[in-house]
């Protein structure tokens, strides 16, 4: 049987990359709603309540993904690669298929769930508009979060991290282009 390596640096190794991923997760976040705040108060306010439910909706992928991955440890930590790879399968097919569910969702009943948090027909509007866009791709974030649980179980932890920096360049570009407008775009 092979010895694992338990010591501090081994630790540390598998512990930064998800450390500077989250902060880019997190700092992204911020980033945009700052970029926001230069089109109006109004915009903040309705991407804020968007959010709020697109979160929940994330909450729910990661926590599938979490313990798709346990599962998915305790098969590696047996020895059984076979039942790990099938366990791989499985939850693909599950969060693509819940996460089409909750995307389409999302993405149909956008005003009516917005409702549910917030009267202003303003916000709902805006609001609706931004989370059909979001919610309607959710199935890549379920997928990218089943994908970064499914590297970690395999000590991959950079991957993720350097996936996560390339998606929030590319956001971040998107954002730039779409909010500032330094060229005019179709939309």
């Amino acid at each position: 049987m092979q010895q694992m390596d338990t010591s501090p640096g081994a630790l540390t190794r598998l512990v930064w990359p998800i450390f500077v991923e989250n902060i880019l997760r997190t700092l992204m976040g911020n980033v945009i709603i700052m970029l926001l705040g230069r089109l109006s108060d109004s915009v903040v306010a309705s991407v804020g309540t968007a959010n709020q439910l697109f979160n929940m909706i994330n909450l729910i992928y990661s926590m599938f993904a979490a313990a798709a991955g346990i599962v998915l440890n305790q098969q590696l930590g047996a020895g059984r690669n076979k039942d790990a790879s099938d366990v791989m399968v499985i939850a693909t097919g599950i969060s693509l298929v819940f996460s089409a569910v909750c995307s389409a969702i999302l993405f149909f009943f956008a005003p009516v769930l917005l409702r549910l948090i917030v009267e202003d027909p303003t916000l709902v509007e805006d609001g609706a508009a931004y989370l059909r866009i979001i919610g309607g791709l959710s199935s890549l974030h379920a997928l990218n979060y089943l994908a970064i649980a499914i590297c970690r179980s395999y000590g991959f932890t950079r991957y993720p991290m350097y996936v996560s920096l390339a998606m929030n360049l590319i956001h971040l570009g998107g954002a730039f282009v779409v909010v500032l407008r330094p060229f005019e775009t179709p939309f």
